[in-house]
């Protein structure tokens, strides 16, 4: 936190010292600067300088000074973006934060967070998706790169990108198209992150409810959980499609009619609609389905909207 108001004389002392022979000398003083956040403002030129200083513990504390002071620091984002080729990741993760910091909606910062999106490291994706996270929207220029994050390996990057994502939904529903081309991965992380991306976005995505009924007997559980989810919520458009969801109560595959009753279970919108069509299935041929239509019938009766 702040450390009160700041000493004129102090931050005088620590200006001095970041011209110090000694480099462990030179990071305090800029760690110390950075302590005093706004009051330091005087600070950033000289610390502008150490970016470049050839010990990179420096360069580090020296960049997150800029990121915490923030007040002028926006004359700095030439340099910091540079630094993003650091050979040292501890170096390049702090200036990514300080972007985030300093001004996160600017072109450079957004050009910079775009680039962190495609590195091979997992940690350089994750910290440039926090970076985006403090922007104020979501920019167009990242969506294909948050859209193939969808893909990412890592689940708190995949999540990352889905809320970024939907975090403006006129813009994810421009990006429908590609959204649902990752719904038809062969890997089923992808598929659910995909299905939870398009069940944030609820009634932008109207377009993707007639692929997402083709998943509700998606091999994974956990897909078919985000599945129904997003059925769920994408709410009122659902309603035309809905006899298309109870015609597979009739399908031949008993796995594809137990999917039908819990995709309906979801949907207490249309709880009525439901139970109607769900009563003419108690004696469905395969236990399972009957358990599971006496289950959802029992649930949809106790629902408000029934």
């Amino acid at each position: 936190g702040k450390i009160g108001p700041a000493s004129v004389g102090m931050q005088s002392d620590m200006m001095q010292l970041l011209d110090h022979h000694n480099p462990s000398v030179r990071k305090y003083a800029a760690d110390t600067l950075g302590e005093f956040h706004e009051d330091a403002a005087d600070a950033i030129p000289r610390l502008r300088e150490l970016i470049s200083d050839p010990h990179l513990e420096v360069r580090q504390s020296a960049i997150t000074a800029i990121g915490k002071i923030r007040i002028n620091a926006s004359e700095s984002i030439p340099e910091i973006t540079r630094t993003l080729k650091d050979r040292a990741w501890s170096v390049r993760q702090a200036s990514i934060e300080a972007l985030a910091n300093i001004a996160p909606d600017d072109p450079r910062s957004i050009q910079a967070f775009n680039i962190c999106l495609q590195d091979e490291r997992g940690k350089v994706r994750q910290t440039a998706i926090d970076a985006l996270g403090q922007s104020s929207i979501t920019p167009e220029s990242s969506m294909e790169l948050l859209i193939d994050r969808l893909s990412d390996k890592y689940p708190s990057i995949r999540l990352g990108a889905s809320r970024l994502i939907s975090r403006t939904p006129s813009l994810g529903r421009k990006y429908l198209s590609l959204i649902l081309e990752k719904l038809d991965s062969d890997n089923e992380n992808t598929r659910q992150a995909t299905a939870q991306t398009l069940g944030m976005l609820g009634g932008f995505a109207e377009e993707a409810i007639r692929p997402l009924l083709s998943h509700i007997d998606d091999p994974d559980p956990e897909t078919r959980q985000a599945v129904r989810f997003a059925l769920g919520q994408i709410g009122q458009p659902m309603e035309k499609h809905l006899p298309e969801l109870v015609s597979i109560l009739s399908d031949p595959s008993p796995e594809r009619r137990l999917a039908a009753v819990e995709t309906l279970s979801s949907l207490k919108e249309f709880s009525s609609t439901a139970i109607g069509h769900l009563l003419n299935h108690l004696n469905d041929k395969d236990s399972l389905v009957r358990q599971a239509v006496e289950k959802t019938l029992k649930r949809l009766q106790q629902s408000p909207s029934s």
